[in-house]
Formats: C-alpha cells, structure tokens, sequence
C-alpha cells in the first residue's frame, strides 16, 4: 500500500468503489442528519433519487408502499459542487464515486487515498445510524469500477484482445471506427481470491485530433468491474483490497509495456 503502480498520466476518468450490506429496514433519511452535517464542506449538495437496484443474488419485493405503511427511503446523494465527487447512501449500500478531470485539477489520488475515504465515510455513517437506533450495517460484500479513457485506441481492437486474452497495441486504426460493446465474464476462482470481474470496452472519447487521424476521434472506453463476498468475520478493507489487486491483474495483462509507458508508469505513494 506504501509503494503502489502509478501513472504521471492515469488513463482512469470514473471509480466507483461500493460496500454492500444487508437491507437496513427500519433506515430512514431523518438518520442521517449527523453525516448531513459532517459532510457539508465536502459535499455541500444533497439529493434524494429513486434508489438503485438489489444486486443479483438479492431477493427482494419491492411496493410503493411497505406492508408497515412507509414509503420505501430514497437513495441519497452527497456531492461536491462541481459534482466530480459523491457518495451514495441507502438500505443496503454506500458507494464513493470519484470523477477525475485534469483540467479542474481533480487528479486521481490512488486506490489507497480512495478506500481510506470509503472507510471513513462508511464509519460516518454507521455512528449516524446507530444514534437513531439502528443496527450496524452487517457487510456482504464490496465492489470496485473503474473506467478508463484509451486515447486513440479503437474499441474493436480492445475487444478482440479483451475476448482472446492478448495485449492492446497503442495504435489507432486507419478506418472509421465501427460501433462496438464487448464484455467478458471472468468467474472467481482460488487464483484471484474468489473475485468476480466483467471487463468490457465501447467507444469512448478521445483527444486524438491530428490531421492524420482526425476520422478516429473517439478511442475506447474501458470498464473494468470486481466485485467479492465478505464472509462473517471477515474485513471489508481486507476485501476491498483483493478485488482491486484481482483488477489491477487483470489491467495490466491486457494494456501491456507500451501503454504503461505513455502513461509514464511509476512506484510511488497513494
């Protein structure tokens, strides 16, 4: 965690970094004020939206209105002012969202500065709800997505490597590019520490302008998604941890050397 891969020039533009728990009944908005309060000079803007759905292996019944008479509790979303970052809280998840800009210096600080906040904010939030009488979350699971901008690299070609398991060539095709969404299921196993992940690309935008080039301006967009249970007595970070090393893995099997280079790769902190 002290010496970790770094990029002067990370291809990375959105991570989203989830703790899954058990569907929290009896929470409700007015729980949490403490974080409302906490959180303003980070995330000075709230909103309530229609909350996101279960994850798969969930079952639930969901009805306007509950068998206790109470409306269902909305997700809601803590976001900065320039709404590059947020965090998303309701009955069974909280999730950071970071968008990363360099042109408004929001820079990508590192998986490790990322899941320090996660914590913190998950704590935040569990000592908010257990004031208002509710239980600590009891975690089942955590998931990591990352999304990547390949300038100059046509999504066809990114998907024929992502499906034959070969390396990306840094190079841009001399065709207009076709319209492409490839996505392959990568089970988990003994050898990734039982992590999941789907790993898909589809055209994406880029800054590839010149002259020579100018019919392929799009590049790829390349998402990569783990997520793993987090068995009872069992820590989350410790979790957290194995499926972002399971997709660091599998990034760098697919972007190979020369990528890694353009991006200036480094060791460093964060």
């Amino acid at each position: 965690m002290n010496n970790q891969l770094r990029f002067k020039f990370p291809p990375v533009k959105r991570v989203i970094q989830t703790i899954w728990f058990e569907q929290l009944e009896t929470l409700r908005t007015l729980d949490l004020a403490d974080i409302r309060t906490k959180w303003f000079d980070e995330f000075p803007v709230l909103e309530e939206v229609p909350p996101l759905p279960a994850w798969a292996n969930v079952s639930t019944n969901f009805a306007l209105v509950g068998s206790d008479g109470r409306w269902p509790m909305p997700a809601c979303v803590f976001a900065s002012v320039q709404r590059d970052r947020q965090v998303l809280v309701q009955q069974d998840r909280l999730h950071l969202g970071w968008r990363f800009d360099p042109d408004t210096s929001s820079d990508y600080p590192g998986f490790a500065t990322l899941s320090q906040s996660l914590s913190r904010y998950f704590e935040d939030f569990t000592y908010s709800i257990r004031k208002a009488s509710n239980p600590r979350p009891n975690v089942e699971r955590v998931e990591i997505v990352y999304v990547n901008q390949l300038v100059g690299i046509d999504a066809e070609d990114v998907g024929r490597a992502i499906l034959v398991d070969e390396t990306i060539a840094p190079t841009i095709s001399g065709r207009q590019a076709d319209s492409i969404i490839v996505s392959k299921h990568f089970c988990g196993t003994d050898e990734n520490m039982d992590v999941t992940l789907q790993v898909s690309v589809r055209e994406g935008p880029s800054d590839v302008n010149d002259d020579e080039h100018a019919h392929s301006s799009r590049g790829s967009q390349l998402e990569i998604v783990g997520f793993a249970d987090v068995e009872p007595e069992m820590s989350y970070e410790v979790r957290l941890d194995d499926v972002h090393s399971a997709i660091l893995h599998r990034f760098l099997l697919l972007v190979g050397d020369d990528l890694r280079n353009s991006w200036g790769e480094y060791h460093g902190q964060g």
